[in-house]
């Protein structure tokens, strides 16, 4: 199995992941990464999340929107812990 590392960023908390690919195609079309805390579901292009994708975890901020070279890009929401939406565009 090849690892995927990706690097998020919410707010000032940045922090990076060290995920297998779960299913599809990680490199270069639709795939599914996980590691213990974090699930991102989404596209990738060049084996980094690029375009629309869903990174969910159980201890951080969930966010659903555009990726860039595996950073928050564009228009998305940043759901927090306690619920509360945060929209989000650059």
């Amino acid at each position: 199995m090849k690892k995927i590392f990706i690097t998020l960023g919410i707010s000032i908390l940045v922090y990076s992941i060290n995920a297998q690919c779960i299913s599809g195609n990680c490199e270069t079309g639709f795939g599914n990464v996980k590691n213990a805390d974090v699930t991102y579901s989404g596209y990738f292009y060049n084996n980094l999340a690029n375009g629309l994708g869903i990174m969910e975890s159980a201890t951080v901020d969930n966010y659903y929107g555009d990726f860039l070279n595996q950073q928050f890009n564009g228009f998305g929401a940043i759901y927090t812990k306690d619920n509360k939406l945060q929209l989000k565009s650059n």
